[in-house]
């Protein structure tokens, strides 16, 4: 834009009937005092149009690595088209605007086996996409959403254990529910745990008034402490996943007077050592577990002159093989279970000399001759 100055003139007074002043320009030997300075004329103010913003871009949901090539998702005919404003943009442009990258939710489930989205993620289902998500298709799902983290499985069979809600809901029930599972219903718990028929540990003795409290054994420090995934189990909460074994722990066969040191017979070195399973187990372990029956049978003979028990009780003898109970039992644990009867076999009133086939006169059901 050019510049324009003012021409100095000299306005020289009009003397009484003189004509009237003509504008002439000023002599290059005029006086300085008699010429105005030279001014600048002012620029003329620019006109501003404000454009308002359109916007903040989307942020981008998933990841960029990689994948730098976003027409061959979102080209023409693709995945997902770009919207007709933006017709002609370039990839190059796209992270002009579309700054930031958000990583979609990692899916809480095995993918795997649950392909079809649709299937709980559809309007109306189990759990519906959100509103921004509502013309997205299968295939996007897994193009955004590419972690998964499978749900734990259940720790019970669900056989027999619904509704869910019924132990895993708000306060008041036996397990409550992580925040971010405030509006999960039974339905939706079967869509992400599987129930791969996982049958807790039995419970190995039997529940009385004297053992309702697990917590007083299978507390931490206690007995048998409860492994790190139970922290802060309750009472309820075991016997609503825990049920006692079919079978029993077995009763001690022995009295227990004078036998409080179980491991004394069936420790690392004992006669009859334990199996594998109860590796560490204490004496005080034992009698909560196994309950103590009656003494076992006396022998109702002398245990003086027949230490040896199997020349009598085995398969091979006349009082045959030892019940299968006891098929790896020795004749050093029998001493410890069988003591003496206090009433023996009666005396044989006769002589034993020639007479050692004691079947020629004592046959089953027969009277003696």
């Amino acid at each position: 834009m050019g510049l324009f100055f003012v021409i100095a003139v000299l306005i020289t007074p009009a003397s009484a009937g003189s004509p009237a002043p003509n504008v002439v320009a000023a002599p290059a030997t005029a006086s300085p005092t008699a010429v105005a300075p030279a001014r600048p004329t002012p620029l003329p103010v620019p006109t501003v149009t404000v454009v308002p913003p359109r916007g903040k871009a989307s942020n981008i949901g998933h990841r960029v690595t990689g994948r730098e090539n976003c027409q061959s998702c979102h080209g023409a005919k693709q995945m997902a088209p770009l919207p007709a404003d933006h017709a002609g943009y370039a990839d190059a442009g796209c992270r002009a605007c579309h700054e930031h990258v958000v990583d979609a939710p990692v899916t809480a489930h095995e993918v795997k086996s649950r392909a079809a989205c649709a299937t709980c993620h559809a309007g109306g289902r189990m759990a519906p996409l959100p509103a921004s998500h509502k013309t997205y298709t299968e295939k996007m799902c897994a193009v955004c959403h590419e972690q998964s983290v499978p749900a734990p499985d259940m720790a019970h069979r669900r056989d027999g254990h619904e509704p869910c809600s019924q132990c895993h809901g708000g306060a008041d029930t036996l397990v409550m529910l992580a925040a971010s599972h405030t509006w999960r219903s039974d339905s939706t718990c079967i869509g992400c745990h599987t129930d791969v028929g996982k049958t807790p540990v039995a419970i190995t003795h039997t529940i009385s008034d004297a053992r309702a409290a697990c917590v007083q054994c299978h507390a931490s420090g206690q007995m048998t402490p409860l492994p790190d995934d139970h922290r802060g189990r309750t009472d309820a909460m075991c016997l609503s996943c825990h049920a006692t074994a079919k079978t029993p722990s077995p009763s001690v066969p022995h009295a227990i007077i004078g036998r409080e040191t179980c491991t004394g017979c069936h420790g690392e070195r004992g006669i009859v050592r334990l199996p594998s399973d109860h590796k560490n187990r204490t004496d005080v372990m034992c009698s909560v577990c196994h309950d103590a029956l009656a003494a076992a049978p006396g022998a109702p003979h002398s245990l003086a002159d027949k230490a040896v028990c199997s020349a009598c009780h085995s398969s091979k003898t006349t009082l045959g093989a030892l019940p299968a109970s006891h098929a790896r039992r020795t004749d050093a644990m029998c001493i410890l279970c069988h003591a003496a009867a206090a009433t023996m076999a009666p005396v044989i009133p006769h002589t034993l000399d020639k007479r050692q086939d004691c079947m020629v006169c004592h046959q089953p059901g027969s009277k003696p001759k």
